[in-house]
């Protein structure tokens, strides 16, 4: 049978006391002035009824209690802006919770949460933590969307196969955290998120990364390391800001061309992937591996690229990387290259340059800038050659056999 009104008062005044006791105060009456509670690890297992009667609260941390449920009594905090109720047994919220219109920061991270509690009406949140709870499938609900002025998401390590697509709504969103979970694909309508600066994907099912990441234009760092990626999209080059990039233990056999286009990167993770593999028992790398290997060269070389991981044994192999475009002769016949980077022309040091047998349809103007002897260009889809291709001196008369060139391109070619 339900407790009958004297029990219920009881039960309330014990959690009282226990609540005051915790707070150093005398009674409980004495909270009503604290704009700030912060009990965490105290062992609560509830808070009473009249919790709701703190109404001047800004701010409240039971992190580490006992807590299973909240009083309905909650949503009556209106003033209450920072919430931490992480590392509790929380499995759900009460009714009342989306009444915190003035909730700013919400932390249920460590809990039992199985579904997301009404949160659409807190409007003002900017930062939300669901991390470690037991959300699984699609459980967060496209209303998530609605949280405009969201600056930072949390949904780690639950077991989540899906984002919402009205995810792309969080325009003001600039971390998102999904890192162990079960995604297979990340909703077309991240593109939208134009001041997103990190993504943390690590530790999911994910075997592609969609175009629209290449329109993240505010983004600094990509993790997404540990998923089955087979191929990294072209649009990554876009992103001109990314400073590091991590895609260790992924499936990649191959990089895209317009990787060497991120000059702000900084660390590149490529461990445990098919690319490195055949380089395993080396120790050592040459042109001749792949043209993945050009890319990483032109980024140690001309970029930013200070952390490159590759294998365990990296001092060798860096240093490798480093002097392949060192030489006087840089070789990259038949490597199925579309395009060479604008600054090309920074190899100052090379003097011969061998590119027969690619697709290269342009030659960067930046090529003019170098003191070459020989520029060997045969059986490419070249269609013209730079303006200032006049400026190498040195170069000795080399006919760019089996070229698509105009007529003008010819004469251009003839007065060299």
């Amino acid at each position: 049978s339900p407790p009958d009104h004297e029990e219920v008062e009881r039960r309330c005044q014990t959690l009282e006391s226990i609540l005051a006791d915790a707070a150093g105060v005398d009674a409980f009456e004495d909270l009503v002035e604290f704009a700030i509670l912060d009990l965490p690890n105290e062992g609560l297992v509830a808070l009473p009824e009249s919790f709701g009667l703190l109404e001047d609260l800004q701010g409240v941390s039971l992190s580490g209690n006992k807590l299973r449920f909240l009083p309905e009594s909650f949503g009556q905090l209106c003033m209450l802006q920072d919430l931490n109720l992480s590392k509790n047994q929380l499995a759900h919220l009460p009714q009342s919770f989306g009444q915190l219109e003035q909730l700013e920061e919400l932390d249920l991270s460590h809990n039992e949460l199985s579904y997301v509690p009404n949160l659409p009406m807190l409007q003002k949140l900017l930062k939300l933590s669901l991390a470690r709870n037991q959300l699984s499938g699609d459980a967060l609900p496209s209303s998530m969307g609605r949280l405009h002025r969201l600056q930072k998401l949390d949904v780690s390590d639950n077991e989540l196969s899906a984002l919402p697509e009205s995810l792309g709504q969080l325009r003001c969103l600039e971390a998102l955290h999904a890192q162990g979970n079960q995604l297979e694909l990340l909703p077309s309508t991240i593109g939208s998120l134009s001041r997103l600066q990190i993504l943390d994907v690590r530790r999911n099912a994910l075997t592609s990364l969609p175009p629209a990441v290449g329109m993240l234009s505010s983004l600094a760092s990509i993790s997404a390391s540990q998923n089955n990626l087979s191929m990294i999209p072209e649009s990554i080059g876009e992103l001109s800001k990314l400073k590091t990039l991590e895609l260790a233990e992924n499936s990649l056999s191959g990089l895209p061309e317009n990787l060497q286009k991120l000059r702000s990167l900084a660390s590149l993770d490529l461990r445990s992937n098919p690319l490195v593999s055949s380089i395993s028992q080396s120790k050592q790398i040459s042109l001749d591996r792949s043209s993945s290997i050009f890319l990483l060269a032109i980024l140690l070389k001309l970029g930013a690229l200070r952390n490159l991981r590759l294998l365990d044994y990296e001092e060798d192999l860096l240093r490798s990387l480093r002097e392949l475009l060192d030489g006087p002769v840089l070789d990259l016949t038949d490597r199925q290259l579309r395009v060479l980077p604008h600054d090309f022309g920074q190899l100052q040091g090379v003097r011969e340059v061998r590119l027969q047998r690619n697709l290269l349809q342009v030659i960067p103007p930046s090529i003019c800038n170098m003191s070459l002897t020989h520029l060997m260009l045969a059986e490419n889809k070249l269609s013209g050659l730079p303006l200032d291709i006049g400026n190498l001196q040195r170069l000795k008369k080399t006919r760019p056999h089996k070229q698509p060139f105009n007529r003008a391109a010819r004469q251009h070619w003839s007065t060299l």
